[in-house]
C-alpha cells in the first residue's frame, strides 16, 4: 500500500527539517566562534567569565612580584586604562603627569617607581612579546598575559 503525502504536509516536513539545520548550524557556529576566541576552553567556561579580561605581573626587581588576575577591559583596552582601574581600586598607587588627558602620557610611577629615572624603567611584555610603545598605546585583547618588570633592561 503506497501513501503520498499531500502538499501541506510536504511543506510542513520541509519548514521543520529547516528549523532543525539552523538550530544545528547556530550551535556548531557558537561553538567555532569559542575555539577561534580560546582554542583551549569550552562555550561553558567562556559563557561563565562573561566579560573580556587580562592578567598582569609586575616584578618591582628586588623580590617584589604582584600578579593580578581576570583584570577587566570593559573601561578601555589599553594596557594604561587597566592599570588605572587597578589604582582606582586601591591594588596600586599611580602617578602621572597632569597634563595626560591633553599632552598624553609623559612620566609615570607604579607604586612609587618612577619609568625611566637613573635608565631604570618599566619594560612590557604581552604574551612573551617585547612592547617597546607607551602603555597608553599598548592595546589589550581578552585573554591577554601582561609582564611589567622594573629593571635596567635595553633590548636593542
Amino acid at each position: 500500500m503506497r501513501k503520498e503525502f499531500s502538499l501541506i504536509m510536504r511543506a510542513l516536513l520541509f519548514v521543520a527539517l529547516a528549523i532543525v539545520v539552523w538550530v544545528v548550524g547556530v550551535m556548531i557556529g557558537q561553538e567555532n566562534t569559542v575555539t577561534i576566541l580560546n582554542p583551549y576552553a569550552d562555550s561553558a567556561s567562556v559563557r561563565s567569565v562573561g566579560q573580556p579580561a587580562v592578567s598582569i605581573m609586575m616584578d618591582y626587581n628586588g623580590g617584589q612580584i604582584n600578579t593580578y588576575h581576570q583584570l577587566s577591559l570593559i573601561g578601555g583596552n589599553t594596557l594604561w586604562r587597566v592599570l588605572a582601574g587597578l589604582s582606582d581600586q586601591g591594588k596600586i598607587k599611580l602617578a602621572y603627569n597632569s597634563d595626560f588627558t591633553e599632552a598624553g602620557l609623559k612620566w609615570f610611577s607604579i607604586n612609587g617607581r618612577a619609568d625611566n629615572v637613573g635608565g631604570i624603567r618599566w619594560h612590557v611584555w604581552v604574551n612573551n612579546v617585547y612592547q617597546s610603545t607607551k602603555f597608553d598605546n599598548i592595546e589589550l585583547k581578552s585573554g591577554d598575559a601582561v609582564t611589567l618588570k622594573y629593571l635596567y633592561y635595553n633590548p636593542l
